[in-house]
């Protein structure tokens, strides 16, 4: 009962069943891995793709995995998150003051489209670690298509300079 306990606990059992069952798991994992081989070899094959779980699967139960072949290259290419969208995918709420003042309150305002993306505690899963800094912290998955649709408002009130802080290709203080 191990190996169940495993996927119902740590793989959240009612996620991998909302996507397909362990085999979404098998498949995105794997996905995982030519996502890696492709970065390595040939660049980012996807800006947009991403491991949808805090686990991986057993490798013992990696069997057969030619029959995802056809999935490791299907990834959908899109372009990489603008400076300050960036910022807004990977920082907590209570770091709010390094976005622009007028987005400020897609991370912590209770009318948010997007609050879920910033919890006030984050679960974090000890997985048989003593020490904090092992643990695995529990962050919600972004939503890049809320995240944007939820900017793109505030992003006309932004001043000149938040405008040029989010600029793709600002280096050394010049735009290319």
């Amino acid at each position: 009962g191990w190996r169940d306990r495993y996927y119902t606990d740590k793989c959240k059992a009612d996620d991998v069943m909302q996507y397909g069952g362990k085999e979404h798991l098998f498949r995105s994992y794997v996905m995982g891995l030519c996502w890696v081989m492709k970065y390595y070899y040939d660049g980012c094959v996807s800006w947009k793709w991403y491991y949808p779980f805090h686990y991986g699967p057993f490798a013992s139960d990696l069997k057969n995995i030619e029959r995802f072949q056809k999935d490791c290259n299907s990834f959908e290419p899109a372009t990489p998150f603008n400076p300050v969208e960036q910022l807004m995918a990977v920082l907590p709420s209570d770091s709010a003051h390094a976005i622009p003042k007028e987005s400020r309150w897609l991370m912590c305002d209770p009318e948010s489209p997007m609050l879920d993306f910033y919890p006030k505690e984050v679960p974090v899963d000890p997985n048989g670690k003593a020490m904090p800094w092992l643990w695995v912290v529990l962050l919600p998955f972004i939503e890049e298509d809320r995240l944007l649709a939820g900017m793109s408002p505030t992003m006309a009130k932004w001043t000149k300079e938040e405008l040029l802080c989010n600029a793709k290709g600002l280096d050394d203080g010049y735009l290319y």
